[in-house]
């Protein structure tokens, strides 16, 4: 995923999680935006583990997130990951974002 994609100030953070709609699933909560730009920003919880895992599991994200071909979509969407959407194989965590981000309207 490119830089340009990427949803970085805690202030958009709050605004897309406070006023956005959400999409709550077993693995993850998606909230989102109307925008005029796709932007992502992903967030992996302090409980789920030590800052190298957690960085570990958002580079494994947005190395997904280019191959779902989104960035037509114009939302500024918040990824909060849960514990059970890091158990998942790579192949299954692709599966589960390119249904649940087809959600967005």
């Amino acid at each position: 995923m490119k830089k340009i994609y990427s949803l970085k100030s805690q202030i958009y953070f709050n605004k897309v999680i406070n006023k956005g709609k959400k999409i709550r699933s077993k693995y993850f909560l998606l909230s989102f935006v109307k925008s005029e730009e796709f932007k992502i920003g992903i967030s992996v919880p302090k409980k789920l583990g030590n800052a190298v895992f957690r960085n570990y599991n958002k580079r494994i994200i947005k190395d997904i997130i280019p191959g779902l071909n989104i960035y037509e979509k114009k939302f500024h969407i918040v990824l909060i990951i849960k514990k059970d959407f890091i158990d998942l194989s790579i192949d299954s965590k692709k599966e589960i974002l390119k249904k649940e981000i087809k959600r967005i309207k």
